[in-house]
């Protein structure tokens, strides 16, 4: 795994992981404040009950570090730079560039014997700034500065790309962070009073927003983009059981441990399943 947030060097690298540098701040301000409430809660009930609560407490935010982490620093989806449709044997031409909605727009779709989707690209679409083609629900991201394998939105808090490689760690990361904050909300009130329901309440509504939201989009296998400029009218929608594995991995028993969803040939080779 190579961080990619950092080019160029200098003000613009700063500005640009702030975010991250804030979020790794809260984490570790809400680590320790719910360290010191553990400690007293066990202090002065004792018990099995204490101690399993603090060690939940503790492999939810392994969870969400982990998570966390893997979507800084796991790239979200690159386009091999010698892929090119099989059909097609010339080199991609630079063109204007074309609104999101158009490049939204499916054109010829294929099923396989197993139900997966592969939907052409409009025109065999090419990037004009990275002069690749494009495979479908590919997007150019001008904070990263490249395309995206099926590209959902670049997340400053992360000072990444939100793709194909990473969604899942995303939606994990906001997952565990909701169950995090219900478990540590008493140590956040502790702050002052204030200040703890200020910052109780905004991740509270931030956190629960964003799972529903990517739940939502998970189960319809939509990204954010999809979602904005929706022209395919369920094109991608193969049942909310195959959309969720799509994203998650096909095994049910790991959808909530950040392994990496596995990603046919079929896919890199240019033609989506997602």
């Amino acid at each position: 795994m190579k961080f990619k947030g950092c080019e160029p060097a200098g003000p613009l690298c700063f500005f640009k992981n702030a975010p991250v540098l804030l979020i790794v701040l809260f984490i570790v301000s809400v680590y320790s404040s719910a360290l010191i409430s553990g400690a007293a809660l066990i202090e002065t009930t004792g018990g099995w009950k204490a101690i399993f609560s603090v060690s939940v407490f503790h492999v939810i935010f392994l969870a969400t570090v982990v998570n966390f982490s893997l979507c800084v620093f796991v790239d979200p989806g690159p386009v091999p730079q010698v892929w090119k449709p099989e059909d097609l044997d010339q080199e991609p031409e630079e063109e204007e560039e074309d609104s999101v909605a158009e490049l939204l727009q499916p054109r010829r779709i294929l099923v396989d014997p197993h139900g997966v989707i592969q939907a052409r690209t409009r025109n065999q679409n090419t990037c004009s700034f990275c002069r690749v083609w494009k495979p479908e629900r590919t997007h150019h991201c001008s904070s990263c500065n490249r395309c995206v394998l099926r590209m959902d939105h670049h997340c400053i808090f992360v000072n990444n790309c939100i793709g194909l490689m990473n969604h899942k760690y995303f939606f994990l990361f906001v997952l565990y962070g909701l169950c995090g904050h219900q478990l540590t909300r008493s140590s956040l009130l502790g702050l002052t009073v204030i200040i703890g329901w200020v910052l109780s309440i905004t991740m509270s509504l931030s956190l629960t927003v964003f799972v529903c939201f990517h739940g939502y989009l998970i189960s319809r296998n939509k990204t954010t983009l999809d979602n904005m400029f929706d022209t395919s009218n369920g094109l991608y929608d193969m049942g909310i059981l195959q959309n969720i594995k799509s994203v998650m991995g096909p095994n049910p028993w790991l959808w909530l441990i950040p392994t990496s969803a596995t990603v046919d040939d079929e896919y890199i080779n240019g033609y989506s399943r997602l």
